[in-house]
């Protein structure tokens, strides 16, 4: 019980100030119609546009995103670098691969 009051803590600590102090909106993605028909049901997916990838008007959207999620997290900058250099202390780096089972035994890959 402390444990998840103290995740709570941390987490309202974190968020509130983020949705508190974000100030400008959020950018919407204009919704296009595009009507995909799959095993006889047809159903609309308005934002089947942002999969063109080399589309201008979707690169244009994802940089505004991009910048308005930096700007709404710059305050807890600090905290993010913290926590990833820990996460990274704790992770033991290697090149192994996941070991794969060929015949009755298993095989890992490293590179030469």
């Amino acid at each position: 019980m402390f444990m998840f009051l103290s995740r709570s803590v941390v987490a309202s600590a974190i968020l509130i100030p983020t949705l508190v102090f974000a100030g400008a909106n959020p950018p919407q993605a204009p919704k296009k119609p595009h009507e995909i028909t799959d095993v006889g049901h047809t159903r609309n997916d308005p934002f089947f546009w942002l999969r063109e990838k080399d589309n201008p008007e979707v690169l244009k959207y994802l940089e505004a995103e991009n910048r308005y999620t930096e700007s709404v997290l710059k305050h807890i900058g600090k905290l993010q670098e913290t926590l990833y250099n820990e996460m990274r202390g704790r992770i033991q780096e290697s090149d192994v691969s996941v070991p794969e089972k060929i015949d009755r035994q298993r095989h890992a890959r490293r590179p030469e």
